[in-house]
């Protein structure tokens, strides 16, 4: 008896012990079931945020999108950067900005990247490259003034049709290898659906319009 009664307890406290970490495992898992779930709402989260503060004009956005040509602003953009322009009400004097040159002017519609050095948004900017000496011929009101740069990728520019290209190659090539696989698929199913048709049709039973040689024998006279 003394011996059953420890073997009792033993299976008992086993028991408990298994339950209790069996417990342990699944609040441990349920944990990291919540801070995965977290961590992709937060990566979601900063992606939309991203995408709603970056986004265009096109879209709604405050933002446009100028690649910089030519040294007129060295040292502070080169030729090929991308700068990135922010829509803003009021602009002020040392304001690097983008601007479309105003109807009837020379150059007309051109896009110009340039530092405010005086003037006023009503009357007209006075603007100037930071490498030129002279002032620009043009006088932008506050209207024709794209934004300010908020800030500029080195570069980015030269590389664009090079990376729209290699885009456009990666969706060419993902098309295509999903085209594929879709037929590979569909040619899978067709034959697992031929298996299972003849795995179920019934056996042809031999031909029986010849008779027998032992039924030709029985009818012999």
């Amino acid at each position: 008896m003394p011996e059953e009664a420890a073997i009792s307890v033993g299976v008992h406290l086993t028991r408990a012990v298994i339950q209790r970490a069996r417990r342990k495992a699944s609040i441990a898992k349920a944990r990291r079931a919540r801070l995965h779930a977290l961590g992709w709402t937060l990566l979601v989260a900063a992606v939309i945020g991203t995408l709603f503060a970056f986004r265009p004009e096109a879209l709604g956005g405050s933002v446009a999108y100028i690649s910089v040509r030519g040294g007129s602003m060295t040292p502070t953009l080169h030729d090929g950067d991308l700068a990135i322009v922010r829509k803003s009400l009021t602009y002020h004097r040392a304001d690097v900005v983008a601007f479309r040159v105003p109807d009837g002017q020379p150059d007309a519609g051109l896009e110009v990247i340039h530092r405010i050095i005086g003037g006023s948004g009503s009357a007209g900017f006075i603007t100037k490259g930071d490498h030129n000496s002279a002032v620009d011929p043009w006088h932008p009101r506050i209207g024709q003034v794209l934004g300010k740069v908020w800030f500029s990728v080195p570069k980015l520019a030269q590389w664009l049709p090079k990376l729209q290209w290699a885009a456009l190659a990666v969706i060419v090539f993902g098309l295509t290898s999903l085209a594929f696989r879709a037929e590979r698929r569909r040619r899978s199913r067709a034959v697992k659906r031929v298996q299972r048709a003849s795995a179920f049709q019934p056996a042809i039973p031999a031909d029986s319009g010849a008779p027998s040689a032992v039924a030709e024998s029985n009818f012999r006279p």
